[in-house]
Protein backbone atom coordinates (compact mmCIF):
# COMPACT_ATOMS: atom_id res chain seq x y z
CA UNK A 1 0.00 0.00 0.00
CA UNK A 2 0.98 3.60 -0.61
CA UNK A 3 -0.85 5.04 2.40
CA UNK A 4 -3.45 4.17 5.02
CA UNK A 5 -6.33 6.32 6.19
CA UNK A 6 -8.05 5.74 9.52
CA UNK A 7 -11.11 7.72 10.55
CA UNK A 8 -14.01 7.08 12.90
CA UNK A 9 -15.97 5.15 10.28
CA UNK A 10 -13.46 4.06 7.66
CA UNK A 11 -10.13 2.32 7.39
CA UNK A 12 -8.81 2.61 3.83
CA UNK A 13 -5.61 1.53 2.15
CA UNK A 14 -4.46 3.26 -1.02
CA UNK A 15 -2.86 1.07 -3.66
CA UNK A 16 -1.89 2.04 -7.20
CA UNK A 17 -4.79 0.03 -8.57
CA UNK A 18 -7.42 0.35 -5.82
CA UNK A 19 -8.60 2.15 -2.71
CA UNK A 20 -9.54 -0.78 -0.47
CA UNK A 21 -11.87 -0.42 2.46
CA UNK A 22 -10.72 -2.60 5.35
CA UNK A 23 -13.90 -2.05 7.36
CA UNK A 24 -16.60 -4.62 6.70
CA UNK A 25 -19.97 -3.63 5.23
CA UNK A 26 -19.00 -0.13 4.08
CA UNK A 27 -19.86 1.38 0.78
CA UNK A 28 -17.01 2.77 -1.33
CA UNK A 29 -16.47 6.50 -1.05
CA UNK A 30 -14.83 6.86 -4.46
CA UNK A 31 -15.63 5.35 -7.83
CA UNK A 32 -13.90 2.16 -8.95
CA UNK A 33 -12.41 4.18 -11.82
CA UNK A 34 -10.92 6.76 -9.46
CA UNK A 35 -7.33 5.44 -9.64
CA UNK A 36 -7.18 4.60 -13.37
CA UNK A 37 -4.69 7.46 -14.12
CA UNK A 38 -2.23 6.11 -11.52
CA UNK A 39 -2.48 2.60 -12.90
CA UNK A 40 -2.08 3.87 -16.48
CA UNK A 41 1.05 5.84 -15.57
CA UNK A 42 2.66 2.85 -13.85
CA UNK A 43 1.84 0.54 -16.77
CA UNK A 44 3.27 3.11 -19.19
CA UNK A 45 6.50 3.42 -17.18
CA UNK A 46 6.83 -0.36 -17.04
CA UNK A 47 6.23 -0.84 -20.76
CA UNK A 48 8.59 1.97 -21.73
CA UNK A 49 11.28 0.57 -19.45
CA UNK A 50 10.85 -2.92 -20.87
CA UNK A 51 11.02 -1.57 -24.42
CA UNK A 52 14.13 0.45 -23.57
CA UNK A 53 16.02 -2.68 -22.55
CA UNK A 54 15.76 -4.12 -26.06
CA UNK A 55 16.86 -0.94 -27.84
CA UNK A 56 20.51 -1.35 -26.88
CA UNK A 57 21.74 -0.62 -30.41
CA UNK A 58 19.98 2.75 -30.46
CA UNK A 59 21.38 4.44 -27.38
CA UNK A 60 20.02 7.94 -28.01
CA UNK A 61 16.49 6.52 -28.34
CA UNK A 62 17.13 4.71 -25.07
CA UNK A 63 18.13 7.98 -23.43
CA UNK A 64 14.95 9.70 -24.62
CA UNK A 65 12.77 6.84 -23.42
CA UNK A 66 14.48 6.76 -20.02
CA UNK A 67 13.92 10.50 -19.67
CA UNK A 68 10.27 10.05 -20.65
CA UNK A 69 9.92 7.32 -18.01
CA UNK A 70 11.53 9.62 -15.45
CA UNK A 71 9.09 12.40 -16.33
CA UNK A 72 6.12 10.02 -16.06
CA UNK A 73 7.39 8.85 -12.68
CA UNK A 74 7.54 12.47 -11.48
CA UNK A 75 3.96 12.98 -12.68
CA UNK A 76 2.97 9.77 -10.85
CA UNK A 77 4.49 10.95 -7.57
CA UNK A 78 2.94 14.41 -7.96
CA UNK A 79 -0.49 12.91 -8.59
CA UNK A 80 -0.26 10.74 -5.51
CA UNK A 81 1.01 13.32 -3.05
CA UNK A 82 -0.58 16.50 -4.41
CA UNK A 83 -3.92 15.25 -5.75
CA UNK A 84 -5.09 11.86 -4.52
CA UNK A 85 -3.91 11.82 -0.90
CA UNK A 86 -5.09 15.39 -0.12
CA UNK A 87 -8.45 14.65 -1.73
CA UNK A 88 -8.91 11.48 0.34
CA UNK A 89 -7.78 13.28 3.49
CA UNK A 90 -10.28 16.06 2.86
CA UNK A 91 -13.10 13.61 2.17
CA UNK A 92 -12.45 11.56 5.34
CA UNK A 93 -11.15 14.46 7.46
CA UNK A 94 -8.08 12.46 8.50
CA UNK A 95 -4.29 12.49 7.94
CA UNK A 96 -2.58 9.83 5.82
CA UNK A 97 -0.40 7.29 7.59
CA UNK A 98 2.71 6.14 5.71
CA UNK A 99 4.10 3.81 8.37
CA UNK A 100 4.22 0.28 7.03
CA UNK A 101 3.51 1.55 3.53
CA UNK A 102 6.42 0.54 1.35
CA UNK A 103 4.56 1.63 -1.77
CA UNK A 104 5.13 5.29 -0.96
CA UNK A 105 8.90 4.83 -1.34
CA UNK A 106 9.07 2.51 -4.35
CA UNK A 107 8.59 5.29 -6.96
CA UNK A 108 11.67 7.00 -5.53
CA UNK A 109 13.65 3.78 -6.03
CA UNK A 110 12.36 3.58 -9.57
CA UNK A 111 13.54 7.13 -10.21
CA UNK A 112 16.97 6.29 -8.82
CA UNK A 113 17.30 3.32 -11.17
CA UNK A 114 16.12 5.42 -14.12
CA UNK A 115 18.81 8.00 -13.32
CA UNK A 116 21.45 5.26 -13.13
CA UNK A 117 20.25 3.80 -16.44
CA UNK A 118 20.50 7.20 -18.10
CA UNK A 119 23.98 7.74 -16.68
CA UNK A 120 25.36 4.41 -17.90
CA UNK A 121 23.70 4.66 -21.32
CA UNK A 122 25.37 8.04 -21.78
CA UNK A 123 28.68 6.53 -20.62
CA UNK A 124 28.34 3.79 -23.26
CA UNK A 125 27.54 6.37 -25.92
CA UNK A 126 30.60 8.40 -24.95
CA UNK A 127 32.79 5.27 -25.12
CA UNK A 128 31.47 4.34 -28.58
CA UNK A 129 32.03 7.86 -29.89
CA UNK A 130 35.59 7.91 -28.57
CA UNK A 131 36.27 4.56 -30.27
CA UNK A 132 34.89 5.97 -33.54
CA UNK A 133 37.29 8.89 -33.34
CA UNK A 134 40.27 6.50 -33.14
CA UNK A 135 39.40 4.74 -36.38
Amino acid sequence: PIASFLSDFYYLKLYVYDLKSMTPDTEPIFSEYYLIPLLALQVAVGLISLTTIFLYRRRMVQVRLVRLSFLLEIVFIALIFFYYIPQIEEQLDVVADYSGSVGAYLPLGSMLFLLLANRFIMRDEKLIRSADRLR
